[in-house]
C-alpha cells in the first residue's frame, strides 16, 4: 500500500523531475489515445488536486496551499495531448452526489468509464467549515483534541458511504472490464500511524489468517459482484502535497508528521503512476 525503504525512496527521488512529468503525459500514451477516469470519493479527500497532478488544472485559479475549495459540480479534467483523455470528477459532499453523481454511474454502468479511482484520506479529510466547532461531528463545550477522533470517524463513515454508492454501478456494468484503485491521499498527516490506516483499509493478518476490515470487505463484495476477470482493484497511497490540516479560525489543527519529506512523497507518487500505466496497459 506505501513504500518505506530508504533505498527504494532515493532512488525514485532522483528520478523526481522524470516522475514529475511522467504523471502529467500519463493519459497521453493510452492505447488508442483514450482515457475515461472517474474520480470518486468522500469530500475533503483530494479528488480535485489528483486531476491537477494528472491532467490540466481545475478551475480558473488554485487555492492557496492548504486552502480547501469545495467542489460544487462534476468536473472534468483533460489529459493533455489526449482529445479523448478525461477525467470526471464527482463533487464528494453528501448533498452534492445524489445530483451530480448519477451521470458518473452511468459511465460506469455503460462501460464509457474504464477505471475508478477512489479517493480517500484515513480520516484526514481537509474541512469545508471555517471552523471544527461547525463540524455535524462537534457537541457543545468540546475542545479540539476531544472532537478530531470523532471527525475522524465520522470522515471514514463517508468513505464507506461513497464506497457504497459505486455499488449498483458496478453491479449494473455492461460486460467490459473495469479497474478500481483506492487511492488514500495525505500520507503525510497519517504516516507515523500508517500501521493502522493500512489495517483499516486492508484488513489485518492474525495467525496467518486474513481478518478484512470493513473497507476490504466492501472491496470483497465487488469482487463477488463481477468476478476476478472483469474486476481488478488495487490499493495505493500518497500525498499529493505536505500541507498541515487547517482551518480558517483555528489554524494548523493536525501538522505534517516529522520525518514525512518529499523523497517518501515522490517515491510513492511514482509508485502510483506504475500501478495506473498498468492498469491501463501501457508498456
Amino acid at each position: 500500500m506505501f513504500i518505506e525503504t530508504a533505498e527504494a525512496a532515493l532512488l525514485a527521488y532522483e528520478k523526481r523531475d522524470l516522475i514529475k512529468g511522467a504523471l502529467s503525459k500519463l493519459g497521453y500514451l493510452i492505447r488508442n489515445g483514450r482515457l475515461r477516469v472517474a474520480v470518486l470519493g468522500a469530500g475533503g479527500t483530494g479528488k480535485s488536486t489528483l486531476a491537477e497532478v494528472f491532467g490540466e488544472p481545475i478551475g480558473a485559479k488554485k487555492p492557496p496551499i492548504g486552502a480547501y475549495s469545495v467542489s460544487a459540480a462534476a468536473e472534468e479534467a483533460r489529459v493533455p495531448g489526449v482529445p479523448f483523455g478525461l477525467f470526471i470528477v464527482g463533487p464528494g459532499q453528501e448533498r452534492r452526489r445524489a445530483t451530480h453523481w448519477p451521470d458518473i454511474m452511468r459511465g460506469i454502468s455503460d462501460g464509457s468509464v474504464d477505471g475508478v479511482i477512489f479517493l480517500a484520506a484515513a480520516g484526514f479529510s481537509s474541512l469545508e467549515e471555517k471552523s471544527f466547532t461547525h463540524h455535524v461531528a462537534y457537541r457543545p463545550g468540546m475542545g479540539l483534541q476531544e472532537w478530531f477522533p470523532l471527525f475522524q470517524e465520522w470522515a471514514l463513515r463517508e468513505e464507506l458511504a461513497a464506497l457504497d454508492l459505486i455499488k449498483s454501478a458496478i453491479r449494473n456494468r455492461v460486460n467490459k472490464r473495469l479497474w478500481m484503485v483506492t487511492l488514500v491521499n495525505k500520507q503525510d498527516l497519517w504516516w507515523d500511524d500508517r500501521v493502522r490506516v493500512r489495517e483499516w483499509y486492508q484488513g489485518v493478518s492474525v495467525s496467518g489468517v486474513q481478518v478484512p476490515s470493513l473497507y476490504s470487505s466492501c472491496i470483497k463484495e465487488l469482487y463477488e459482484l463481477r468476478g476476478v476477470v472483469g474486476f481488478e482493484h488495487e490499493f495505493a497511497s500518497a500525498s499529493f502535497e505536505i500541507v498541515n490540516l487547517a482551518t480558517g479560525e483555528e489554524g494548523v489543527i493536525r501538522p505534517t508528521v516529522m520525518g514525512y519529506d518529499e523523497v517518501l512523497r515522490v517515491t510513492n507518487l511514482e509508485h502510483v503512476r506504475e500501478l495506473l500505466s498498468r492498469l491501463c496497459g501501457l508498456p
